[in-house]
């Protein structure tokens, strides 16, 4: 990560907001770096490509699964879900 002071805000259990940078979060968790999320690391996880809206309904059970499985794909390339 280039930038280890962006600020970050974290919920506190009160409700309230706490101010913290990538560095104290990498502090935390070990390291400088904090990880990429994986199903044994708790990390950051990236933001998903967008996924357009499904046009319903469907002409047929084929367009259907390529977008389901095009939001599948994203999800995994984010590191949000597992890849197998």
């Amino acid at each position: 990560m280039a930038n280890t002071s962006t600020k970050l805000y974290a919920s506190q259990a009160n409700g309230g907001r706490a101010d913290v940078t990538i560095a104290q979060i990498g502090a935390l968790v070990g390291g400088a770096t904090v990880p990429n999320s994986s199903t044994a690391t708790a990390g950051i996880a990236k933001q998903a490509v967008h996924i357009a809206n499904v046009a319903v309904p469907f002409a047929d059970l084929t367009a259907a699964a390529n977008s389901f499985n095009g939001l599948l794909a994203a999800l995994q390339t984010a590191g949000l879900m597992a890849t197998s």
